[in-house]
C-alpha cells in the first residue's frame, strides 16, 4: 500500500516565538517541523488580529515550509484540496465569543462538515488566498457586538503519514503512522477600550503534543495526544474533534482491532462515500459546537 504522503499529513507544533505587531493588536505565532530538529526555521507563521468588528486569522508560508511540503502547495495543504492523495487533513481554526463575565456567546469555526466527501468543490476549511509571496491565508469573521473576550484554538487535522492500519502494534516503538492531530495556534483576545488585544497560549500547543520534539511518537503516545488534543479543544472553545471517517473514532493504531479490520473499515467508508480512499484518514473539526454546552 502506498505511503500517505498527505500535504502534511505530518504537520508542525512547537510554538516557540510569539512576537507582537506594532499598532495593530496582533500576535503572530512561529511554529517549527516538530519531528525534525535539524532545521531551524519556521514552516508556518500564524497571526490574529481585529478591528472592533472583523477577526482575521492570518496563515503564512515560511521559510521552512518546503524543505518538508513534498512539492505540496501551501493553500492545498492548509484548506484540504490537494488532489494528488485526495487527502482532506486541513487547518482547522475554532472561536468562542464571551461576554464581560466570561459567558460563551457563540461559536465558529472555519471547518466544514465531512459530508458531502471534501474536495475543490468542497474544501475541508475556508481559507482565502491572498496575492502575495510567499504564500498567505486569510480567514475572516464578524465578532458579536456584545462580544469583549475570545478563545481561539487551531488544530491541524492529521500531523502523521499513514492510517491508523500501519501504526506499530508495539506501543513503545516510535513511527510515523496512525491519525494525530495537533494544536497549532492558540490565542485569547480581549476588548477594551475599543481595541482588540491578544495573549498567545502556548502552552495549549506544548501540553496537548504527548511526544519529544524531534522525534516520532511510539502508539502510546499518539493516543495520549489525541486525547490531549481533544479535551483541550472542548475545554477552550467548545469544539469536538472527531474520527475521519467516524466509524474509526477512537482509533489511531491497531491495538484491539486487527490490521484486516482497519482496513475493511476504511474500505466500507470509501464505498460509503465518507472519505476519498485509503489515504484520507485523519480527524476534524466538527462544526456543530459541543451539545453539551447549550
Amino acid at each position: 500500500m502506498p505511503t500517505n504522503l498527505a500535504p502534511w499529513s505530518f504537520l508542525f507544533s512547537c510554538l516557540l516565538s510569539v512576537t507582537l505587531l506594532a499598532d495593530t493588536g496582533s500576535v503572530e505565532m512561529g511554529f517549527h517541523y516538530p519531528f525534525d530538529r535539524r532545521s531551524d526555521n519556521f514552516v508556518m507563521t500564524t497571526a490574529a488580529q481585529a478591528d472592533g468588528k472583523v477577526l482575521t486569522i492570518g496563515l503564512t508560508e515560511a521559510k521552512g515550509f518546503k524543505q518538508y511540503a513534498m512539492g505540496f502547495g501551501f493553500l492545498g495543504v492548509m484548506d484540504g484540496t490537494e488532489t494528488r492523495f485526495n487527502d482532506s487533513d486541513a487547518a482547522h481554526v475554532t472561536v468562542a465569543w464571551k461576554n464581560d463575565a466570561g459567558e460563551v456567546l457563540g461559536r465558529v469555526t472555519n471547518a466544514t462538515p465531512q459530508k458531502p466527501r471534501r474536495g475543490p468543490k468542497h474544501p475541508a476549511a475556508e481559507w482565502k488566498a491572498l496575492d502575495a509571496t510567499p504564500a498567505k491565508l486569510v480567514w475572516e469573521v464578524e465578532i458579536p457586538a456584545k462580544a469583549v473576550q475570545m478563545e481561539i484554538v487551531a488544530v491541524y487535522t492529521d500531523t502523521l503519514t499513514n492510517t491508523p492500519s500501519h501504526a506499530a502494534k508495539d506501543r513503545h516503538r516510535s513511527n510515523t503512522s496512525g491519525d494525530m492531530p495537533l494544536i497549532f495556534a492558540s490565542y485569547s483576545g480581549k476588548l477594551a477600550e475599543g481595541q482588540w488585544s491578544f495573549t498567545a497560549r502556548p502552552e495549549d500547543v506544548e501540553e496537548t503534543r504527548q511526544f519529544s520534539l524531534g522525534s516520532f511518537p511510539t502508539v502510546a503516545q499518539i493516543e495520549a495526544t489525541v486525547t490531549a488534543v481533544k479535551k483541550r479543544l472542548r475545554d477552550r472553545t467548545g469544539y469536538r474533534i472527531v474520527a475521519r471517517p467516524p466509524r474509526l473514532d477512537g482509533i489511531s493504531a491497531p491495538i484491539g482491532i486487527g490490521y484486516r479490520d482497519l482496513i475493511k473499515k476504511i474500505d466500507d467508508a470509501t464505498s460509503a462515500g465518507d472519505i476519498n480512499g485509503r489515504l484520507d484518514t485523519g480527524f476534524d473539526v466538527i462544526p456543530e459546537p459541543t451539545a453539551r454546552e447549550f
